[in-house]
């Protein structure tokens, strides 16, 4: 009886109603689609400095929203591993911790080599690999006025996305473009302090458009194993090694039992 008391109710719902509830539900969707990539973008440049708490209300006048898509947002960001949510506490900004950066670059580098393999076996050239945009890419790396550090961080996460993407692996794909977000800001700071930070990129896309692997999955090495040098000096440079922050945490929490 209920169930055709509804579709009795559906048939005589003017249309506009219907029109009128999907327009609503697709505002909501962009207003949420809007507040999570703008807050994601303060997080991955590290607008906030690390462990700063990320106040939801704040946040919510600043982008003139109510508190549900912000929450939803930070909810989504923690499980992408980019924030922390402490119980009772909050949300908070990662600090830069040397141990996790580094498995970050060790995994990156294990996966995209993994996808040059799968590259090499299934034969595919760089014109097939979806990345026409290489030859521009290499032009303004060549220029004499090179790229700023976020274009030069945009061309990496890029490279490696479109790597991943030939791997035919989802979990590889969702992995490295994970990990181009976590690892933003600490290639930005990179670039800030290599005297040319265009000199171990150039020849991971110069390689890529020759379509010689070999040569990919040795600049791939070198570039990996290069970032993995400096990053205690990076770290140390931007001051963010603070271990102390996230085992500070511990201390103010009273933990539930």
């Amino acid at each position: 009886m209920g169930t055709c008391y509804n579709e009795y109710n559906s048939r005589l719902r003017p249309p506009h109603v219907e029109v009128k509830q999907m327009v609503n539900k697709s505002d909501n969707e962009n207003i949420i689609k809007r507040v999570y990539q703008s807050i994601k973008e303060r997080v991955i440049t590290y607008d906030v400095p690390p462990g700063e708490r990320l106040n939801i209300e704040q946040l919510a006048e600043q982008l003139r929203v109510s508190t549900t898509p912000v929450r939803e947002s930070l909810n989504r960001l923690v499980a992408e591993e980019l924030i922390l949510m402490i119980p009772r506490m909050g949300f908070f900004m990662k600090s830069l911790v040397e141990p996790e950066l580094r498995d970050l670059y060790e995994l990156n580098q294990v996966l995209l080599n993994w996808s040059v393999v799968r590259m090499k076996k299934d034969r595919t050239s760089s014109s097939e690999a979806g990345f026409p945009q290489v030859s521009l890419i290499i032009d303004k790396l060549l220029t004499l006025e090179k790229p700023s550090p976020s274009s030069l961080v945009r061309f990496t996460s890029d490279i490696f996305a479109y790597l991943a993407s030939q791997s035919g692996n989802s979990e590889i794909i969702l992995r490295v473009r994970n990990i181009n977000d976590r690892l933003h800001f600490i290639r930005l700071c990179e670039c800030e302090l290599l005297d040319d930070p265009v000199e171990q990129l150039l020849p991971l896309f110069q390689s890529f458009q020759k379509g010689s692997f070999d040569q990919l999955s040795e600049a791939l090495d070198k570039y990996h194993e290069a970032r993995l040098a400096m990053l205690p000096s990076v770290i140390k440079a931007r001051n963010f090694s603070s271990q102390n922050m996230i085992e500070g945490y511990g201390a103010q929490i009273a933990w539930p039992s």
